[in-house]
């Protein structure tokens, strides 16, 4: 498990820690049941405020991609995406950066999509 952090980028950084957690957990970088850092010990490691962990954890859990739970910690919660479905979804993304899609606009579509079917 490894987690970098920008101070310098746009990205708040709690979603640079969301967003990577979030991507190693649907890749299967990080396995289902797997326990994630302490929220402290993250915190010290990646040099941020504890809060910032603690709203990316939150996050996640409402997301359902980790649970929380007193004594044992934010723990994976979601198996992996299949491969090719990861393939087909890089090439969707990757195509609609090269024509100037915005990710609002993707993530819309696909919530209306999913809930067609």
């Amino acid at each position: 498990m490894l987690f970098v952090i920008d101070p310098t980028a746009a990205e708040p950084i709690f979603e640079q820690l969301l967003h990577q957690i979030r991507a190693q957990a649907m890749s299967g970088k990080i396995a289902k049941g797997t326990r994630l850092p302490a929220a402290k010990d993250l915190a010290e490691t990646l040099g941020i405020n504890l809060h910032t962990v603690l709203h990316a954890y939150r996050e996640l859990a409402a997301e359902g991609v980790i649970s929380l739970g007193r004594g044992r910690g934010a723990v994976v919660n979601i198996d992996p995406l299949p491969e090719a479905i990861g393939k087909k979804l890089e090439n969707v993304v990757a195509q609609a950066k090269a024509e100037g899609i915005e990710l609002n606009a993707i993530i819309s579509l696909t919530k209306e999509i999913w809930s067609e079917k």
